[in-house]
């Protein structure tokens, strides 16, 4: 019975039921794929989080999974399911199905379609008190499993010989509704049904991608003991074949005296297989294999030099053909005996975003600097949790905690004047769903401004004489300037001295000529600071006096003497006064008084 994928019948009236249910890990869980295998505790740093294996086992069953946010890919492994046995003592054995494995590049929120495949049963299923596979000649075929797509059914024997098993369902994964693409993991067959006594083997199936098996070839084995007999024309296994869809053929009905085929297993869409031809009648006792009447097999011919045979057993189906469109890193395999099964393993990581934020955005020297570093969750609206290194030009990295999806750096340690190289990296959590980013950005620190003033000391002088000019250099930081201060008087440069440690520059002249010139003094700058010029300061001098004649060569100033020439005019004047005031007085009193 073929059927296209995803349409199902029910064509098992003594079969399980099928059961739609997504069955997923806990607690600690194994990855199929691969064998590798992880639990709890630390991992390696800004590794995605890895989640719960989520498992489908449910044979027959189809379920939709959602891919979650922060998921671009996901490791698939998929197990088809196995074929059922032949029936009889010595039916032909099921045949496994496929298992591959790989990983699948995802977006969050893409549809994962997955339909597990369901086992053939076998060629005559076991009642209570059954002695074994031997059950009677009209017991049930075997029925093709379930599945993407379904398993072929077992041919039924005839006259004592058994019924084939039927094939398994194929496991698939459907991505998006893109049926055509689906990732397939095959079937196995079933086996054939044994022939009419229980000596005559039922072919083997096939696993998944390979053709059936004929009954083993007994003319190397010994006849049968009491009636010397051979099973002869058995069935021939099970091809690989082209049909419209990926059903296993049914296997072969035996009319007469042979064991029934085995199903075809199930597989990928467009490429299915058949299942094997059952076995026909050989030879009758007594009757030559050449003669026209001896009912002929419908496959096979009967043995050269028997001439009694009994009725061979079924040849066993082939198994079905995956498909592994859209996996990289593909591996394939053989499943184990029994259904087929999925699991999907996969990691969250939450892709982020860093950006760089500088108050003041436009800082001079030695101004106290913050830097916050932003960490943007690109995928969700969790905030991302780690560090930030943050680097300024090429200092030691500094570090700090993301909290509320921010870090924060306060500078004040003094950064150079000029344009440094800013970079900050985020460092997520020892597993954590979140990806490291990084920003870049530039910070350009201006020179500070600065303060000149200056003291002229003394303001008025002799020409000749000698005056300190003192400049001081300041700023609104704690650091002092450094470099040289440039004095002059008017535009004539004077000369220059180097600020101390105080900011402070001092510069003796001597005086030339007479008048009243404008001293100023100018910082030209440093590294860190801006040049300033000093308001100007009037700095007068005047001429020294001649010396008279008579003092020359007496080593005498006309400084020196000049005070006591003063108090001598003084003294002479008043002593003249002194005697015009007494000649008047003895003059009066000579002429006497007047009659």
């Amino acid at each position: 019975m073929a059927t296209t994928p995803g349409q199902k019948t029910d064509r098992r009236a003594h079969g399980r039921s099928r059961i739609r249910t997504t069955v997923a890990g806990g607690g600690v869980f194994a990855l199929v794929a691969g064998g590798l295998f992880f639990g709890g505790g630390a991992g390696a740093a800004n590794a995605a989080l890895p989640q719960a294996p989520v498992e489908f086992t449910v044979p027959g069953s189809v379920d939709t999974w959602t891919v979650p946010a922060g998921v671009t890919s996901v490791q698939l492994t998929l197990n088809g399911a196995s074929g059922g046995r032949g029936g009889g003592t010595n039916g032909g054995a099921a045949g496994v199905g496929a298992t591959i494995s790989g990983t699948l590049a995802v977006t969050a929120g893409d549809e994962l379609e997955v339909h597990v495949g369901e086992a053939g049963t076998d060629g005559y299923r076991l009642e209570p008190g059954d002695d074994g596979y031997d059950g009677p000649s009209d017991g049930d075929a075997g029925v093709g499993g379930q599945g993407w797509t379904e398993g072929g059914e077992g041919g039924h024997g005839s006259f004592l010989a058994r019924s084939g098993g039927g094939g398994g369902g194929s496991t698939a994964v459907v991505v998006n509704g893109d049926t055509a693409n689906a990732i397939v993991a095959a079937a196995g067959a079933g086996g054939g049904g044994r022939g009419v006594v229980g000596f005559c083997f039922g072919g083997d199936a096939g696993d998944a991608g390979e053709a059936g098996h004929a009954p083993r070839d007994d003319d190397a084995l010994p006849a049968d003991p009491d009636f010397g007999l051979h099973c002869l024309a058995e069935g021939a296994g099970g091809v690989l074949n082209d049909s419209d869809d990926g059903d296993g053929t049914n296997g072969g009905d035996v009319d007469f005296l042979g064991g029934g085929g085995g199903g075809g297993g199930a597989s990928y869409f467009g490429d299915g297989l058949s299942g094997g031809e059952g076995g026909h009648a050989g030879a009758l006792p007594f009757v030559d294999d050449s003669d026209p009447s001896t009912p002929d097999a419908a496959v096979g011919s009967p043995d050269e030099g028997i001439t009694f045979g009994l009725g061979g057993g079924g040849g066993g189906g082939a198994g079905g053909g995956s498909s592994t469109t859209g996996l990289e890193d593909t591996s394939t395999g053989l499943a184990a005996l029994g259904d087929g099964s999925v699991t999907i393993v996969y990691s969250i990581e939450y892709a982020t975003a860093t950006s760089i934020a500088i108050v003041p955005a436009s800082p001079v020297f030695a101004d106290d600097l913050t830097v916050t570093v932003t960490v943007e969750n690109l995928t969700t609206a969790d905030l991302p949790t780690g560090t930030v290194s943050l680097m300024i030009g090429t200092d030691t990295p500094l570090t700090a905690p993301v909290v509320d999806g921010q870090a924060v750096f306060t500078l004040t340690a003094p950064y150079p004047a000029g344009t440094h190289a800013v970079s900050a990296a985020f460092v997520p959590d020892d597993i954590s769903p979140y990806a490291p980013s990084s920003s870049e950005t530039t910070l350009t620190i201006a020179k500070a401004p600065t303060t000149t003033t200056l003291v002229v000391d003394p303001a008025s002088v002799r020409t000749g004489s000698s005056a300190r000019l003192t400049a001081t250099v300041g700023s609104a930081t704690d650091v002092v300037p450094t470099g040289t201060v440039a004095f002059y008087r008017g535009t004539q440069h004077l000369g220059d001295a180097t600020l101390s440690a105080t900011g402070t520059a001092s510069l003796s002249v001597t005086t030339t000529g007479t008048g009243t010139g404008q001293i100023t003094a100018r910082f030209l700058g440093d590294p860190n600071f801006l040049a300033s010029t000093s308001a100007p300061v009037a700095l007068t001098v005047t001429a020294v006096p001649v010396v008279p004649a008579v003092l020359a060569n007496t080593g005498f100033s006309l400084n020196d003497v000049l005070p006591w020439a003063i108090a001598l005019l003084v003294a002479g004047a008043l002593a003249y006064a002194i005697g015009t005031i007494l000649r008047v007085r003895s003059r009066t009193r000579s002429q006497g008084p007047k009659e």
